[in-house]
């Protein structure tokens, strides 16, 4: 879901709906949530997407503080996050633990982020939508103000041969979508071709981990990364993947249920 409301919200902003403050006017919320029901195939209503946005929003200031606190730690390409000495990190993150998350990984989405938050001007050429491939949305990173730290720009993603077929999100490989159409298309395509059970269900808990998982879990009302990562380890099993998504279509505490029991039969709890 996360990467298409990104994409969706890309693409608002692209045409013009964005209003202040990474806000968007009403016709960009229904492209956003055109975008997100295409991809997702569950029930979506503007309500949903506005609130996942405003937590995004919000995890994303905690980056951003950590982002200028951590000015003279070593930038990690692998973990796309700042690291230096143990010890330091030991005390800074015992001193600020609503940051602990980034200790081992940097945002989600990083890029996407920044073209949406931190470069108000932002050029499309190489944006979101450029090859419509990757985790990470592709093009380049925005730079942050000087006063922060400046992460290396991601690379442009490799776009495999493909053999030659008569599709079109071939022929719009490289193009951003023009119409909502488009995006629907492109996005039902890529979900199509790149899902899987394992990928399905853990983009699924991260969307809903702060509103499903217990309040003891949570730092400021976000769940503790080493809280996730045992569920995180659990869902490397397809079938485990597929029994909690098929739960997705029921109530939410008998998901929670049977999460807890999960992880107490795999001893990760």
């Amino acid at each position: 879901m996360d990467y298409a409301l990104l994409n969706g919200l890309l693409f608002a902003k692209r045409n013009g709906f964005e209003s202040d403050k990474g806000n968007f006017k009403a016709p960009g919320w229904d492209e956003v949530v055109t975008a997100v029901q295409a991809a997702t195939n569950q029930p979506i209503e503007k309500k949903h997407c506005e609130n996942r946005w405003r937590k995004k929003k919000q995890f994303w200031k905690l980056w951003v503080k950590h982002r200028a606190q951590a000015s003279d730690w070593t930038w990690d390409a692998d973990k796309e996050t700042f690291v230096t000495d143990r010890a330091i990190m030991d005390e800074y993150f015992r001193n600020n633990p609503q940051l602990a998350v980034f200790r081992d990984r940097g945002p989600d989405f990083r890029t996407m982020m920044e073209d949406l938050l931190d470069n108000r001007k932002v050029e499309y050429k190489n944006g979101a939508f450029a090859t419509g491939l990757g985790d990470l949305g592709g093009g380049s990173a925005g730079q942050p103000p000087p006063s922060a730290p400046v992460a290396p720009p991601s690379p442009e993603p490799v776009v495999a041969e493909q053999p030659q077929q008569p599709q079109k999100s071939q022929q719009r490989t490289g193009i951003l979508p023009e119409t909502v159409a488009e995006l629907r298309q492109l996005l039902f395509e890529m979900n199509n071709s790149t899902r899987s059970p394992v990928r399905s269900a853990i983009e699924s808990i991260l969307q809903e981990a702060d509103d499903l998982l217990p309040d003891e879990w949570k730092e400021n009302g976000v769940v503790r990364y080493e809280r996730l990562e045992p569920i995180l380890d659990l869902f490397q099993d397809p079938v485990i993947c597929d029994t909690y998504l098929a739960l997705r279509s029921g109530r939410k505490e008998y998901r929670l249920r049977w999460l807890l029991r999960a992880l107490e039969r795999k001893g990760l709890s």
